[in-house]
């Protein structure tokens, strides 16, 4: 039976380790890809064989920026994920996941995905506010794309990332019952994340399904945006795969793909180990061991590149961590693992302040230094009421650490 070490000196099977009930309420039953079939692609090199070292890095809450209370007035009463990026003119723009006005899952006038705005900030000084949103008619978030939630189990239109190149936004989503992707697809705005069109999709199964989650990281100095992705399934092990594509083909549509002699792989290039060495071209390979991974975020910052993400492990042993290392290319067994949020008070590496419950995301606030790293935790509880008795479920959060650069 295959294990993963959810943490320090601790083996679980992978039968023994739980879904966030989040799953169970939006899957509906829809039965998961099979695991085994990864074998074929993401075997890892000697040289790449472990699981990463831990440190703490235990964060503490900067404040809740949405909820019925804060959010509200856009018909945002109940909405997740919050992935942040800057706009052009300095402000942040947040879009959101599932969006209801009434209590999830399934509420009313449900939208996914929408865009909250907060004035131009420091987060690394400042707590978020949201002020604003992306709206059809008057004060009401719409969604941003065309998305029908129809079918049984539902379809929804799940954000996985936004970044900007220049002025324009790019927008990539996960398509189909949760868990269940049948496609993605990717999105462009020249407007400040107003409006939006339509580029490219991919199928569910490319790369043994590890191309459905897909996170960028932009840097200016760079030609290139490199690009991390997985399996979107915190029930399937999955690797974690690598790619860059050139800044001037992100526009590039399914036209331009289908035209090309490498339809869906168009454009981007992975990053594999093949005939004894790593290099561009080749057939990509996970980059680091293969386990259970929940939402991630890849991003360029101070000289370096930062990757965050949610670990599902269990419902005790759940945690959000980060990786800080020099290059995209740069193997992350042995860099460090610093863990700053935690599912429970179980978790040795936590203290009372660094704990949300039934905690996911941790998508990286533009403006970061190590020093004051800021990230977005969603949270949503079933056991427990909603808002008015309790306004902080199904929420987004802001949280503040300081990330070891050098581990």
């Amino acid at each position: 039976m295959e294990t993963l070490i959810p943490r320090s000196g601790e083996v679980r099977a992978l039968t023994e380790l739980g879904v966030v009930s989040r799953r169970t309420v939006l899957k509906g039953g829809v039965g998961l890809a099979a695991g085994a079939a990864l074998a074929t692609t993401v075997g890892v090199p000697p040289a790449q064989a472990g699981l990463n070292k831990l440190a703490k890095a235990n964060a503490r809450l900067v404040c809740r920026f949405t909820g019925a209370d804060l959010t509200g007035q856009w018909a945002a009463h109940y909405v997740d994920l919050c992935i942040p990026v800057q706009r052009a003119d300095g402000s942040l723009l947040f879009i959101g996941g599932d969006t209801y006005a009434t209590p999830p899952p399934f509420g009313n006038d449900w939208r996914a995905p929408v865009g909250l705005t907060a004035s131009p900030t420091n987060p690394t000084t400042s707590k978020i506010v949201i002020n604003g949103a992306v709206t059809d008619t008057g004060s009401h978030a719409k969604g941003l794309v065309p998305e029908p939630h129809g079918g049984s189990p539902a379809t929804t239109a799940l954000p996985s990332d936004v970044f900007r190149v220049g002025n324009t936004l790019y927008m990539h989503l996960m398509r189909g019952p949760i868990y269940h992707t049948d496609h993605t697809d990717f999105w462009r705005s020249q407007d400040n994340g107003v409006t939006w069109q339509y580029l490219r999709q991919w199928p569910r199964d490319l790369y043994d399904s590890q191309f459905q989650q897909k996170t960028y990281a932009a840097d200016t100095n760079d030609a290139y945006v490199y690009v991390m992705s997985t399996i979107f399934d915190r029930a399937t092990p999955s690797g974690l795969l690598l790619f860059r594509v050139l800044k001037s083909d992100l526009d590039k549509t399914d036209a331009d793909a289908n035209a090309s002699d490498l339809g869906a792989h168009y454009a981007y290039q992975g990053w594999g180990y093949a005939n004894g060495r790593w290099a561009w071209g080749n057939q990509p390979t996970t980059i680091t061991d293969q386990r259970l991974w929940g939402e991630i975020c890849f991003r360029a910052m101070g000289g370096k590149y930062a990757l965050s993400w949610f670990q599902p492990n269990n419902n005790d042993y759940a945690d959000i961590r980060a990786q800080v290392f020099p290059l995209p290319t740069s193997d992350l067994v042995t860099i460090t693992e610093q863990t700053m949020v935690y599912s429970s008070r179980v978790n040795p590496s936590s203290d009372d302040q660094s704990v949300q419950h039934t905690l996911y995301g941790g998508f990286i606030i533009p403006g970061p230094t190590f020093d004051n790293f800021n990230i977005a935790v969603s949270t949503w509880d079933q056991s427990q009421p909603y808002a008015p008795q309790n306004p902080s479920n199904y929420t987004v959060s802001q949280w503040r650490t300081r990330l070891n650069p050098n581990i």
